[in-house]
């Protein structure tokens, strides 16, 4: 039964505001991942306890019959973790844990997988009214008062890869963003989770929400969407509260 430590973080900031475990049965990872996770995978809850113990099993042996090596090339012997489980794991995890730490029953969270053709696409969105981002970041009211009520998440999410989200999270919001200026929508832009979700062990699962919210009226749009991934993460401070 692992325990999901929940930190949520100002991504322009990059300090803790507020934090929340609870565990789970890793028989509902199963269940969460058939309700939450994009790619169809049997038995996660079995992946889970695989993929977080030493590779003692000897599941993880490749069957091996030559030890010759041919230009270097050596013989494999072990099989190797599949990164679209650790993602399967995080995308199932993250609904449940906004819910968990709201104490808001399952049923009642609104959110929506998304997708659109030719696009990077974040993984959600996820309705949340402007006190509950208050109490999940701990925000002052001159803050999450100009908040939209819906946020696009893109969980990220690997084996102890450390509680740092990737550049390609933001990346994917960045993207949203830039089609929300296409289409329009231009009150969504700025603002957006990231979840990087860092599989410690078989006991502990740490869950990091780095929020953006755009530094208005400071930061304008077209200041935001001319910069790239990689320029607005080494420069946070400067884009995002």
């Amino acid at each position: 039964m692992p325990n999901i430590e929940c930190r949520f973080i100002l991504a322009g900031r990059k300090r803790i505001r507020n934090t929340y475990t609870y565990s789970v049965s890793t028989k509902f990872l199963d269940s969460f991942s058939h309700l939450f996770a994009e790619t169809l995978l049997l038995r996660t809850d079995r992946h889970f306890q695989l993929y977080t113990r030493a590779k003692n099993n000897k599941v993880w042996i490749n069957r091996t019959t030559s030890g010759v090596v041919v230009g270097g090339y050596t013989p494999q012997l072990n099989k190797i973790k599949a990164s679209a489980v650790s993602g399967n794991i995080g995308e199932a995890l993250i609904i449940p844990s906004i819910a968990a730490t709201l104490k808001k029953p399952l049923n009642k969270m609104q959110f929506a997988r998304i997708r659109k053709p030719r696009t990077m696409s974040p993984d959600y969105i996820v309705h949340l009214i402007p006190s509950e981002i208050k109490s999940l970041w701990k925000l002052p009211l001159s803050i999450w008062s100009i908040m939209p009520d819906v946020l696009p998440v893109e969980a990220k999410a690997g084996f102890n890869k450390g509680n740092d989200y990737p550049v390609k999270g933001l990346n994917q919001l960045h993207n949203f963003w830039k089609e929300c200026n296409t289409s329009g929508d231009i009150r969504y832009i700025g603002y957006g989770i990231v979840a990087s979700i860092n599989i410690v062990g078989t006991n502990r699962i740490i869950i990091s929400f780095y929020l953006f919210i755009k530094k208005w009226p400071t930061v304008t749009n077209t200041a935001l969407l001319s910069q790239t991934a990689d320029y607005l993460k080494v420069n946070a401070k400067e884009f995002f509260v």
